[in-house]
């Protein structure tokens, strides 16, 4: 009698993985915290007349305020990934995307430059994880076939959004101490996305 043998199993199809729940509120809220994060980076730049004005500083003063920010996020954004290798991604960005918005806070309450540089430079250091993070999340959230049509969406309505705000920020020009309303108007709404990241 011939033996009873099972029928290979067909390999050319391939299953593919439930989506994320929720994946595309994730993406939004991730796309949040970039926008914010890229406000506050250009608020600087963008008012700085105002704030040389206010602390008295020379022109020069910009250089070493965007210099900074940027040195500091070159051995910052590999720390924040070490970290979230061996703790978590999404307490990472809570902590450092999200709640370090208090140091943009505490940047408008600066009485001098140097209490302004070492705030700064503070708060770039913490978001310099943004972006290695958000990849790496977007990678887990999208399969290949929906990867790029997310990152099209998120970077789209983050320069759409930007472009907006830039029109509102510009009218802190006008308004005695803007730049400090600026910053403490930024650095809440980002603890406030720290929140919503947490829950």
């Amino acid at each position: 009698m011939p033996e009873l043998t099972e029928e290979p199993a067909d390999t050319t199809k391939e299953l593919k993985p439930a989506p994320v729940q929720g994946r595309w509120r994730q993406l939004s809220l991730l796309g949040g915290t970039m926008l914010v994060e890229n406000t506050e980076a250009s608020l600087i730049s963008g008012l700085f007349p105002v704030i040389r004005h206010s602390l008295g500083v020379s022109l020069g003063a910009l250089g070493v305020l965007t210099a900074a920010g940027r040195i500091v996020g070159v051995f910052a954004g590999p720390f924040w990934v070490w970290v979230a290798q061996r703790w978590s991604r999404k307490g990472v960005l809570v902590l450092a995307t999200g709640f370090w918005g208090v140091w943009g806070i505490a940047a408008g309450f600066a009485q001098n430059f140097t209490q302004l540089l070492i705030l700064i430079t503070v708060l770039a250091a913490g978001y310099a994880a943004s972006g290695p993070l958000t990849t790496e999340i977007l990678g887990d959230l999208f399969d290949s076939e929906s990867r790029g049509r997310a990152v099209g969406m998120l970077y789209g309505v983050i320069n759409l959004a930007a472009s907006l705000f830039a029109t509102l920020k510009g009218q802190l020009a006008g308004v005695d101490d803007g730049w400090r309303w600026g910053l403490w108007g930024i650095g809440t709404v980002h603890v406030l996305f720290g929140v919503a990241l947490l829950l």
